[in-house]
């Protein structure tokens, strides 16, 4: 296909685009272009109507300058002299489908106008006398263009669809197209009508062909189509004109089973929005609220969603633009559409917060190595060996807090009365973002893991660098564990690893399942998925010798 095939048919798409309305056009006329153009194999029926919607007071926010200009650059036409659209499109036959469009302006077309990107392909002809422009490409889908009703009416169709047209007396074709006109007229500012029957071959050849790329569970929803034989959609803004979808059913089985499919799939949508709503699990009052919002918010849409049945009909009616109805709705289906992305947003940037909250304790920790020559020891101990202060107190000059750390008894436990009284003096580096726990309670999510072997053995013994022989990068030095499972930041308290239940208070709930752990070498992980027990036990002693896949 040539440059001016391609722009032509590009400009020819544009130029139906206005889905608008006008008033401007005698009932006569509307008959007139129907009989012209609805032939015995039409399926499908497009009414669309610029003029009105780009002068509508309440519309100014359309760029109807910018159709305007187009329209002037490539045919000659600002878009607002155009008053209806009028389309139809043949089921295919022995050859491809023909389609007709009727562009009906409020004043005459010129040829001389057309621009070349739109008519560079076509040729003038006669027929019947009247002089047009004819496709002279060997594709038959390009379009021909023949001027009607004193010019006013421009017809686009190919140059086979045209002849057929204009070239046969024309006779007024009844079908269940012309009765679904008939019953509804073309007054409304978008209006579509589909007899589904007619194609219903094509229909199940193309589900057929998209099944296969269908989710399994969702393939029983690709049946809808083949549950309906006609139809109908109608939009307005200028008018008061009733907006909506309605469908009819092949008989009274499919549509109990069109009724049955659309209510199903309705819940599993409600489930399966609820379920990624979860995902953005906030111990938060405030985001739990906003939870429960969008979840209340998206049932009454949904139930609002669901259509009207009268015996085989279906019918989804939309409110008039602009009311207060309409708003609510729109505002609310908004607000429900973006917040669950502000939510996994702020999810995100809590975790990325609590990430580098471990990154700066490990630098803690290692400055802390620097200068004693090795980690600090799970707490320091009294001498009848009862742990005093945690790890944690310990850090505190390391973390830009000597005047905390200075304060505080080394030769009394942490809940000493004098200890008691600096709990509530918790740095933020301790603070885990996501936690739901009050933070009247001082508790922290990042504990070492204690066990024998590990970087934390929970005695009073200070592990080096040199002894972590399976190397730093290989060796769990701390771990983000659940509320459930956290402590005052003080007590010498910490995750203890359990043989029988080696993930205990670590589920990662608080991000969706991700658990942060940083290594003896200063790095943070995520981990999406749990480690198998082995290679996690692996990871948490220093010094087994075991081998460490280089990705887990």
């Amino acid at each position: 296909m040539n440059r001016f095939n391609l722009l032509s048919i590009c400009v020819s798409a544009i130029c139906l685009s206005f889905i608008l309305t006008a008033n401007g056009i005698a009932e006569d006329s509307q008959v007139a272009l129907e009989k012209l153009l609805v032939t015995p194999n039409t399926a499908l029926v497009i009414s669309l109507r610029p003029k009105q919607l780009l002068i509508d007071e309440e519309l100014q926010m359309l760029p109807y300058e910018v159709a305007d200009a187009a329209g002037e650059k490539f045919l000659g036409m600002p878009a607002r002299s155009i008053e209806h659209v009028f389309a139809i499109g043949e089921v295919p036959q022995a050859s491809p489908p023909l389609y007709a469009v009727a562009v009906q302006a409020d004043r005459a077309w010129d040829f001389e106008e057309f621009a070349d990107e739109v008519a560079g392909h076509t040729e003038f002809a006669m027929l019947n006398d009247v002089g047009y422009l004819k496709n002279t490409t060997d594709n038959p889908w390009m379009p021909s263009f023949y001027l009607l009703n004193e010019k006013k009416t421009l017809l686009v169709a190919p140059t086979a669809m045209i002849e057929k047209l204009i070239g046969e007396e024309t006779q007024e074709t009844e079908n269940s197209i012309t009765e679904m006109i008939a019953n509804r007229g073309l007054n409304d500012d978008l209006y579509v009508a589909a007899d589904l029957e007619a194609i219903r071959p094509f229909l199940f050849i193309g589900i057929g062909a998209a099944a296969s790329q269908v989710p399994e569970k969702f393939r029983k929803y690709t049946a809808l189509p083949t549950l309906l034989k006609s139809l109908q959609f109608s939009m307005n803004y200028s008018n008061d004109a009733i907006s909506g979808i309605s469908v009819v059913a092949n008989n009274e089985t499919d549509a109990e089973n069109f009724k049955k499919l659309l209510r199903q799939g309705a819940e599993e949508f409600l489930n399966a929005f609820s379920q990624e709503i979860d995902k953005q699990h906030s111990d938060d009052p405030v985001e739990r609220a906003i939870v429960a919002y969008l979840q209340r918010v998206m049932h009454v849409n949904i139930n609002n969603m669901m259509p009207t049945q009268d015996g085989d009909s279906f019918y989804w009616v939309f409110p008039k633009s602009g009311s207060k109805a309409t708003n609510l709705m729109f505002t609310a289906t908004a607000v429900s559409l973006v917040t669950p992305a502000v939510i996994a947003a702020r999810a995100a940037a809590r975790r990325a917060q609590s990430i580098n909250n471990m990154k700066h304790l490990m630098i803690a920790m290692h400055s802390y190595h620097a200068t004693h020559n090795a980690f600090p020891a799970h707490a320091n101990y009294s001498q009848n060996g009862k742990p005093l202060l945690s790890w944690r107190v310990h850090l505190l000059p390391f973390l830009d807090e000597e005047e905390l750390y200075n304060q505080f008894h080394f030769d009394e436990p942490w809940d000493s009365p004098h200890n008691k009284t600096l709990i509530n003096k918790m740095p933020d580096a301790f603070r885990e973002p996501a936690s739901g726990i009050p933070k009247s309670e001082f508790k922290t999510n990042y504990l070492a893991p204690v066990g024998e072997g590990f970087v934390f053995d929970g005695t009073p013994t200070a592990i080096r660098i040199r002894d972590i022989t399976d190397g730093t990068s290989n060796t769990i030095a701390m771990l983000q564990v659940d509320d459930d499972n956290a402590v005052v930041w003080t007590k010498p308290d910490d995750w203890e690893f359990d043989n029988k239940k080696p993930y205990n208070g670590l589920t990662g709930k608080l991000y969706n399942g991700t658990l942060i752990v940083a290594l003896a070498d200063g790095s943070t992980r995520t981990v999406k998925q749990r480690i198998e027990k082995n290679l996690f036990e692996i990871l948490l002693k220093r010094n087994d010798g075991e081998f460490v896949p280089l990705t887990w």
